[in-house]
């Protein structure tokens, strides 16, 4: 709905016509070069009967989420929006989350940095140094040489003070430290 006509000036332009949009379903008050939906797409907004704020266009099926985050909440690209039950509200409230695409690339630069932390010197003197106290024999199943992990007992994400630590180091067979890993959980070793 055309809720209001303002005029206005910019710099040294001449005075222009504004106008201000009323949500038909939530009573929002936009503006006309903030997004907004209106079915009739061809026409100007001020022309058009119904006008809609992003929340109340995805709420209403005539927008999806992608576009909800992209034009309508501050041009968030790689998100999207869904209608979750909030039982505080009583209502279907719309949640954010990032799409596969770019939580695949989050998840992505968070392992590069767990990669760059075990490539480090120290890391790799530390490994060295639980293969030598071993004698390059996996502790588990007796099987020497070959290839070989330097596991953390007690995990590397949580124990961050024992991670070069030797007493926190055991050396594996790889199918070892695979079944290892599968009987406690990738990342909740005791």
């Amino acid at each position: 709905m055309n809720y209001k006509t303002y005029k206005y000036t910019y710099g040294d332009m001449e005075e222009q016509l504004g106008y201000l949009f009323k949500c038909d379903t939530c009573g929002k008050i936009m503006e006309e070069g903030w997004p907004m939906y209106y079915p009739e797409k061809e026409f100007w907004p001020q022309n058009v009967e119904k006008h809609y704020c992003g929340e109340c266009a995805f709420r209403n099926e005539f927008i999806d989420g992608k576009t909800l985050c992209k034009d309508y909440y501050y041009f968030i690209d790689g998100y999207d929006a869904y209608l979750k039950f909030c039982p505080e509200t009583g209502r279907d409230e719309i949640n954010i989350l990032p799409t596969e695409k770019a939580a695949l690339k989050y998840y992505a630069r968070i392992k590069n940095k767990t990669q760059d932390r075990r490539n480090a010197p120290e890391y790799k003197d530390w490994r060295k140094a639980v293969y030598i106290r071993d004698d390059y024999t996996c502790q588990k199943c007796g099987t020497k040489g070959g290839q070989l992990n330097a596991h953390h007992i007690k995990s590397y994400i949580a124990h961050k003070d024992l991670r070069l630590s030797l007493e926190n180091g055991v050396t594996l067979c790889i199918s070892c430290h695979k079944a290892e890993h599968k009987k406690r959980g990738r990342s909740r070793n005791a």
